[in-house]
């Protein structure tokens, strides 16, 4: 068992005045212990929970109650305040709401400056107390059939050795002017490279090992979770999309996934729809916004027609264009230029939409959106066989080629079956769609040095 954690807290602790009055030797490896559990769960929870653009900014809720749990009823206190006050490592959020979530915590700005490092628990003593709640998390979330197929196949994954693919893909172009001239210098952030090398490292440390208990003891693992609107949180969701690209299954077939086209948007333009199905039948505009919403979400062209049709999303790199209408979408209403051109191609949508935003708050949206996203990938999910290898993550569905057209069949049912505005007629092979996920072995690095030699061989 290990711990991620701050390269050099041992040393930066000598000095505090909580590690000077430990006299013995134990007393002093347990404080250690607790302390790099303590950044440990930011660490591991701020990798797995949140994107790459928001990176240590991200704030991590801990209960009082798991910090009694672990750091000591009596001590956690005083080790809380020597991480923030004293060595100014941790920054606390005080603000909470007694029913609905806790006080949070996140690295200081000195803290993310240091070099990450994985290290052993030091004392027996607390070394029991973490492996009795690994053991308890997993006993409890393999009790869940969902949580148990989905954990059972994640031990189902290898890595290969490829690490220069992902560093290739998170790696931009910084520019600077150097004697007028702008140059661009390749820079990856701090954040990206720690997190993607701790995933790439610790996958690949699970190749040889397949049971579920194993990924519980890994260092970025976290406690899986299921949301207010249904979502599954779990060590599979927070997989970096181009790690997910150097993996494959045990039997060394390529994943592939199944996902929906503009989930979000078509998701609650299918809401919209519901509940205009009666009314499109006596308002000629809305009857004409309804046909064209209609054919956008069956054909899963919703993110073109905006760009095509919308002079702000001209021009715009797809991750870009898919944000900004996301952030639009699910934001606090303001007349902003996309806002408004967004009107101007869905008037009663959007009317709709910044309704239900003023009556029940923004994040009734995303609430929606999400709530009604679990109802078709969870349930579905629910309906794949255990001998099945699928992974869920969030609106999509990792699987092995030859899985792919039975769990499309599967998603298309639900859907209609959810959205009764579908009619039952209609094809919905466009929707959903199957993307390969795994580099082909032509294309990994290792392939084509190989070949490079080969034909220098036979050149000379």
């Amino acid at each position: 068992m290990n711990l991620y954690t701050l390269k050099g807290l041992p040393e930066l602790l000598l000095n505090t005045s909580l590690f000077r009055g430990k006299r013995r030797r134990n007393d002093k490896l347990i404080l250690l212990d607790k302390c790099n559990w303590f950044i440990h769960r930011i660490l591991t929870n701020t990798y797995g929970k949140n994107e790459d653009n928001v990176g240590y900014k991200y704030w991590v809720n801990i209960h009082s109650e798991e910090l009694k749990k672990f750091l000591g009823t009596k001590s956690y206190i005083r080790i809380k305040n020597t991480l923030v006050e004293e060595l100014q490592l941790i920054e606390e959020n005080e603000v909470y709401s007694a029913k609905n979530f806790s006080k949070s915590y996140r690295l200081t700005e000195k803290a993310q400056s240091i070099s990450k490092d994985i290290v052993p628990l030091y004392s027996q003593q607390f070394q029991n107390t973490y492996q009795n709640e690994i053991v308890k998390n997993c006993k409890v979330t393999l009790e869940n059939k969902v949580l148990f197929k989905l954990y059972h196949n994640l031990s189902q994954l290898i890595t290969i050795d490829e690490w220069l693919y992902w560093v290739e893909h998170i790696t931009e172009d910084e520019y600077k002017t150097v004697d007028g001239i702008k140059m661009p210098y390749p820079y990856i952030s701090k954040y990206r490279n720690e997190r993607y090398a701790l995933y790439y490292n610790e996958f690949k440390r699970l190749n040889k090992l397949n049971r579920p208990i194993e990924i519980f003891s890994s260092v970025i693992n976290f406690k899986p979770t299921k949301s207010n609107a249904g979502r599954i949180y779990y060590l599979g969701t927070s997989i970096p999309r181009h790690i997910r690209a150097v993996m494959r299954t045990k039997s060394n077939e390529l994943l592939y996934e199944v996902d929906m086209s503009s989930a979000q948007p078509s998701i609650l333009f299918l809401s919209w729809l519901e509940s205009n199905t009666e009314l499109q039948n006596v308002d000629k505009e809305i009857k004409e916004e309804y046909a064209k919403m209609y054919d956008l979400v069956v054909s899963g062209s919703i993110y073109k027609y905006i760009q095509q049709n919308s002079e702000y999303c001209k021009g715009l790199e797809y991750n870009k264009l898919k944000k900004s209408i996301l952030t639009t979408i699910n934001a606090k209403y303001k007349p902003t230029p996309l806002n408004k051109e967004l009107k101007k191609l869905f008037p009663s949508f959007m009317d709709w939409l910044n309704s239900k935003k003023e009556k029940e708050g923004h994040k009734s949206v995303s609430h929606l959106g999400q709530s009604l996203e679990a109802s078709i990938f969870v349930e579905t999910y629910r309906q794949i066989p255990e001998d099945t290898f699928s992974l869920l993550i969030h609106d999509c569905v990792l699987t092995t080629k030859e899985n792919t057209s039975f769990i499309k069949k599967l998603l298309i049912n639900r859907t209609k079956e959810l959205f009764s505005c579908i009619k039952k007629t209609e094809d919905l092979n466009r929707l959903f769609k199957i993307e390969l996920v795994s580099i082909k072995d032509e294309d990994t690095f290792n392939y084509q040095l190989d070949k490079y030699y080969e034909n220098f061989k036979s050149e000379n």
